[in-house]
């Protein structure tokens, strides 16, 4: 009897441990189900870095995040300023809305919140987008040969705003047949030379209008160039100005903006009859103005007082005065004045011989009067 109690007993003992087991496996069970029901919502900060004047619709990058069931959205909340950009509710994806909100000169960046979104569940990303100054200048190092059209051409593809070096458009070694500079119009800057040499077919610089600062400008043996006033807006060279063998140019309209060079010549220019668009008041070095068959004066040069080097006035057969030198006070070398067949009026010497302004040799001679300086001093300068 005894042994049969035990057995049920153990029986019974055996029936509790089991149902004690099945019953803490569900509860297990029903603890993961309850902790499956939270829904997490994880985000991070966007920061990125855009070059100003975006296109409208640049992808600028995408909003990180994700969720442990269903699926997110997200949504702007605030941005400043206002409009920059748009977010895709799906993908996250940021987009320039507003590229005039993109300029550098006006906004250095754009700010914003995005919350992203799962049922009642949401988290905030900041946004942040530097936005980075365009370099305007795009800069040709060194010097460059335009030869050919196709060379003024494929250049001037690249929309160089600077050239170092020296822009020679031309060739020392034949003449060239080129008619359109057009494609040079974003050079702004010349670091040296403005070579513009040896050529049959160019009529005026068009296209050249945005330069404004050269060190030198060279303009020689064109044969049918009759207008440089693109040349309008240089209003600063570091060197010199040169005008040689040009046969047809007329007149000088487009150098009106400049005020000061180092060494200034104008010499064989067979049309040319006057030098009333100069406007310069500053000359560094030399001057000289040579063969010029129709000159027939430089009251261009009125503005100059000083030459702080030599001044050579030579065979300008048409040339009958020099009163544009009426206000040169001071020349710092030698002064030459010879085989101007038509010259008979010298007076534009009186203020810088009576005040001693000559440094140098004084040479007058070869032209239709003569007068020694004690001459001019004395008022006895013309005929």
């Amino acid at each position: 009897m005894k042994s049969f109690l035990s057995y049920y007993f153990f029986q019974f003992t055996l029936l509790c441990i089991a149902f004690t087991v099945v019953s803490c496996s569900k509860n297990d069970e029903n603890t993961h189900e309850n902790l499956g029901d939270v829904i997490t919502v994880l985000t991070s900060n966007f920061i990125t870095t855009v070059v100003e004047n975006p296109e409208e619709g640049q992808l600028l990058g995408t909003v990180s995040a994700n969720t442990n069931q269903g699926s997110i959205t997200f949504s702007i909340t605030e941005q400043s300023p206002a409009g920059a950009i748009a977010i895709n509710s799906t993908s996250g994806e940021l987009t320039v809305a507003d590229p005039t909100l993109f300029d550098f000169e006006t906004n250095t960046s754009v700010t914003g919140t995005v919350a992203v979104t799962n049922g009642t569940v949401s988290e905030n990303a900041s946004i942040t987008i530097t936005i980075k100054d365009f370099n305007e200048d795009n800069i040709f190092e060194g010097g460059i040969t335009l030869e050919t059209q196709l060379d003024i051409d494929n250049f001037g593809a690249n929309n160089y705003t600077h050239v170092t070096g020296n822009l020679f458009i031309g060739s020392l070694n034949q003449s060239t047949m080129f008619n359109n500079l057009r494609p040079l119009s974003s050079i702004k800057h010349i670091g040296n030379q403005l070579n513009i040499y040896d050529n049959d077919g160019l009529t005026s610089l068009t296209g050249l209008e945005n330069i404004e600062t050269a060190g030198t400008i060279n303009i020689m043996l064109n044969d049918v160039l009759t207008d440089i006033s693109a040349l309008s807006n240089i209003t600063e060279l570091t060197l010199s100005l040169q005008l040689y063998g040009n046969p047809v140019l007329a007149n000088l309209n487009g150098l009106n903006n400049i005020t000061s060079v180092s060494y200034l010549s104008i010499t064989d220019n067979d049309s040319l009859v006057n030098l009333d668009d100069l406007h310069i008041s500053n000359i560094t070095e030399s001057f000289e103005i040579d063969e010029n068959d129709l000159l027939t004066d430089i009251n261009g040069l009125s503005g100059i007082s000083s030459i702080n080097g030599e001044l050579s006035i030579f065979n300008n057969n048409s040339l009958s005065n020099i009163d544009g030198l009426s206000n040169l006070s001071t020349l710092t070398d030698n002064l030459f004045i010879e085989m101007n067949n038509n010259l008979t009026d010298l007076c534009g010497l009186q203020n810088l011989l009576t005040n001693g302004g000559l440094s140098g040799d004084y040479t007058v001679v070869n032209n239709a009067y003569n007068p020694t300086e004690q001459d001019i001093i004395d008022g006895n300068c013309s005929i």
